[in-house]
């Protein structure tokens, strides 16, 4: 057996390392180590998440008021959400991408977009799946949203939407190719604005961009509310509480702001349209 040095015993059981040592480390341990290894990347991928699904809608929402679907002046109100895609369970919740459902004239967006037979019906089905569009996360993650939706998340949200479909102006287009094959069909011209009884509609992207930006202000104004509501009135979690995990993923959210969703890139914005166009036939 190997040597493994001579054994000395007093009694009694284990102490404490001295003062301040067991709140520090509970500290460092069990509430940042926690949070950054379980709740970083959560937080961080919700709130991008959020954002992409965000400026989804606005460039949908684009397309279907240079369609005249939508009136210029339409109102825009927001209600719970009608809409979910799979449920929690006892240890997590299903936290919404989109901060609320929201009416335009009090209809579905979508079912402004079925009315329109030069849409894919694609558009339909994206739209309700931005609304339906949850995440499974720790129920802290959840928390912090309410929170965050009951500081005006919702307002910022349905200003934006107002705002794209307010500002969407006709386009002005430099070739009249709209869609193109692909696959098997590909160089071959499927739809111009020759095919169209209103030529200049589509995506605004500068509209878009617009209200985007308007979002990213007044969401991350509703995340400061928020973290002010959480350390006057704390926040709990199954009867525990949780502010200092919610001030967390709240401040993550606001950093998290920062970043452009991937739709701004390139030439996606343009992609996207083009995917909603019906080839003609």
């Amino acid at each position: 057996m190997a040597e493994c040095g001579q054994k000395f015993s007093v009694p009694g059981g284990r102490r404490s390392a001295g003062p301040g040592v067991a709140r520090r480390e509970n500290f460092r341990q069990k509430i940042v180590q926690r949070f950054d290894a379980g709740y970083l990347v959560g937080a961080n991928d919700h709130s991008a998440g959020r954002n992409s699904a965000v400026a989804r809608l606005l460039a949908f929402l684009s397309f279907l008021r240079n369609l005249d679907c939508i009136r210029a002046n339409a109102a825009v109100e927001w209600d719970r959400a009608h809409l979910q895609a799979i449920k929690g369970d006892s240890a997590s919740d299903a936290a919404h991408r989109l901060p609320c459902q929201i009416w335009i004239d009090r209809h579905y967006p979508w079912d402004l977009a079925a009315r329109q037979n030069v849409l894919d019906p694609t558009i339909v089905t994206e739209i309700r799946g931005l609304f339906a569009d949850v995440w499974v996360h720790p129920k802290v993650i959840n928390a912090a949203d309410s929170i965050a939706e009951k500081s005006c998340l919702r307002a910022a949200l349905i200003e934006a939407c107002a705002s794209v479909i307010r500002g969407s102006q006709p386009l002005a287009r430099q070739a009249g190719v709209l869609k193109r094959g692909t696959g098997l069909d590909y160089g071959t011209i499927l739809l111009t604005t020759s095919d169209l009884p209103n030529p200049g509609a589509g995506i605004d992207a500068a509209a878009v961009s617009a209200a985007y930006a308007l979002w990213k202000v007044r969401s991350v104004a509703a995340f400061h509310r928020a973290i002010q509501s959480v350390r006057e009135d704390g926040a709990s979690v199954n009867g525990q509480d949780r502010s200092g995990d919610v001030v967390s993923i709240l401040e993550r959210y606001i950093h998290a702001a920062a970043v452009q969703p991937s739709l701004f890139s390139g030439s996606n914005l343009s992609r996207l349209e083009e995917s909603l166009w019906l080839a003609k036939v």
